[in-house]
C-alpha cells in the first residue's frame, strides 16, 4: 500500500474539482472523477513483483508528468503559510496576510484547502494541541493548550467537534502507533502532522 498525502497546491494541480466536496469523504479513487489523473496507476504501480524503489520512481514520476503552474499558485501558497503561522488566529489576519478580500479566501480555501477560513483555524489551533501533547508525553492537557484558546472549556468543545470524545477520555487511551508516528514524523520532517507542515515542504 502505498499512501499520498496532498497540499492545497498539490489538489490543485492534480485533483479535479472543488476540495470541499470531497473533505472528510471516502470515495474509490479508480472511478470517481476528482481522481481522474491517477486512474489505472495502482495498475501499473503493481503489475510486477513488489519493488519499493521500482514503486516509488512510478509514482514520482507519474506526478512530474502532471506538474504544472497553477495560476492561483502564489495564492494558494500565501494562504497556506499564513494558516500554518501560530500567530495568525483570525480571519481577517489571514486574509491580511495573503493579500486577499474574505470573500475571496472563503473561495480559495472552499475549492483548493476543504473547508471555510474559520473551520481552517479551528484545526490548525485544535492540531497544534494535540501535537504539543503527544510529542511531549504530557499527563495533562494544561501545558498543551494553544494559547488562542480562550479558556479550557473552549478547548473542551473543539476537542469533541473534531474526536468525538472529551480530552480526558482520549489521554486514557493507549496510542503506541500515532505516538510514535507522530514524533519519527516530528523528528524526520520538522512538523508531527501534515497539517502543521509550511507550504515549501
Amino acid at each position: 500500500m502505498w499512501g499520498i498525502g496532498l497540499f492545497p497546491l498539490g489538489w490543485a494541480k492534480f485533483m479535479r474539482g472543488p476540495a470541499a466536496d470531497l473533505a472528510n469523504g471516502l470515495v474509490d479513487g479508480d472511478t470517481h472523477p476528482a481522481y481522474g489523473n491517477f486512474a489505472g496507476l495502482a495498475d501499473v504501480i503493481f503489475r510486477d513483483e513488489p519493488d519499493d524503489e521500482r514503486e516509488y520512481r512510478i509514482i514520482i514520476d507519474h506526478f512530474l508528468a502532471l506538474d504544472r503552474p497553477h495560476p492561483d499558485q502564489s495564492r494558494i501558497m500565501a494562504v497556506h503559510a499564513a494558516l500554518v503561522d501560530p500567530a495568525v488566529d483570525s480571519v481577517t489576519q489571514l486574509a491580511g496576510r495573503a493579500n486577499l478580500s474574505q470573500r475571496s479566501l472563503e473561495r480559495l480555501c472552499h475549492r483548493f484547502f476543504g473547508f471555510s477560513p474559520k473551520r481552517l483555524l479551528r484545526r490548525q489551533r485544535f492540531m497544534r494541541s494535540l501535537a504539543d501533547f503527544m510529542l511531549h508525553a504530557r499527563h495533562n492537557w494544561t501545558a498543551a493548550i494553544d494559547p488562542h484558546y480562550h479558556d479550557q472549556a473552549h478547548f473542551v468543545r473543539d476537542f469533541r467537534a473534531f474526536m468525538t470524545m472529551s480530552p480526558r477520555e482520549y489521554a486514557a487511551l493507549d496510542h503506541p502507533i500515532i505516538g510514535a508516528f507522530m514524533k519519527e514524523r516530528a523528528r524526520i520532517w520538522g512538523s508531527a502532522a501534515q497539517t502543521l507542515d509550511r507550504p515549501e515542504r
